[in-house]
């Protein structure tokens, strides 16, 4: 379908979607970020918004948790860390998404 080959993507990738109709049901649905994620062989986050938020408003809607990403890969504010790894991720215990997954390789 799309010309690109996930398993060769060396750097950290966020994977973030909506859950409204047009995410659901045709530019990311659910079963699609899951192929992505476990095409992955890097640090990845993936999570869609529950708020039923779609495509167009993702960019607006999930700001803080790019700039979290951002400043911690690009910037080394290891802090950052926690909204995104471990036992205790904060975006896991975050109401306003769901289907969160993460893993950290490097």
């Amino acid at each position: 379908m799309y010309a690109y080959r996930l398993e060769n993507v060396t750097i950290p990738t966020m994977i973030i979607a909506g859950t409204g109709k047009f995410d659901s049901e045709t530019v990311t649905p659910l079963y699609k970020m899951e192929d992505m994620f476990e095409q992955l062989n890097t640090d990845v986050v993936m999570a869609r918004l529950s708020n039923n938020v779609d495509h167009g408003a993702v960019l607006y809607e999930a700001n803080g948790y790019v700039i979290a990403w951002l400043d911690y890969y690009l910037k080394g504010i290891e802090t950052n860390g926690t909204a995104f790894f471990g036992n205790e991720a904060e975006i896991k215990n975050n109401t306003r998404y769901q289907d969160f997954t993460s893993q950290k390789v490097k």
